[in-house]
């Protein structure tokens, strides 16, 4: 894909959207095992987030949980403005493994060795004329752990608790996830 937000967004970076989805997928899928939500919560729609969660086990009892290797292509399509908001849609291939989830204690196990191949299709929206801050922005936020106030130019961890903190730089919000399993 080129680059499709160049037009009215300078600093839009493809490939940084691609790395950053990547992140997201694997931290959504952590979140769903773990219940932890706070480090995806300003990326996922609340309705989204909301529906992964109340989905946990299937019928077998089993929760998906990423393997290595976990995206293996991810494509982007243009950028399409309506209603006020920029849409983008994101094709995935990932791979994970399935775990069996005991709900009473939360302990996992592996359920086999074999991996699970699903094609993902996640639609993304920002408000419409949204800029991209450049990579060397910083930000002053505060840690969620701690209350600390810190300034950052990328995710990292807060040197007082040593809380995770995410740059608030994701302009864009995923409205919808689709999933189909292909083997």
């Amino acid at each position: 894909m080129s680059n499709p937000g160049a037009i009215h967004d300078p600093c839009f970076s493809a490939a940084w959207l691609e790395e950053r989805l990547k992140l997201i997928w694997f931290q959504l899928k952590t979140a769903l095992l773990t219940r932890d939500t706070r480090y995806i919560r300003s990326a996922i729609a609340p309705e989204v987030l909301n529906r992964l969660l109340g989905e946990g086990p299937d019928s077998d009892g089993f929760i998906t949980v990423p393997s290595r290797g976990a995206v293996l292509r991810l494509t982007l399509s243009d950028i399409t403005v309506r209603d006020g908001m920029e849409h983008l849609r994101c094709s995935m291939t990932t791979k994970s493994r399935r775990m069996q989830l005991n709900p009473q204690t939360g302990a996992t196990k592996w359920l086999d060795k074999r991996d699970v191949v699903c094609e993902e299709t996640w639609s993304l929206r920002r408000p419409a004329g949204t800029q991209t801050p450049p990579e060397e922005t910083a930000f002053d936020t505060h840690c969620e752990g701690c209350g600390a106030a810190v300034v950052l130019y990328r995710d990292t961890t807060c040197p007082f608790c040593k809380a995770f903190i995410k740059v608030p730089d994701f302009t864009w919000t995923v409205c919808e996830i689709d999933v189909k399993r292909t083997r």
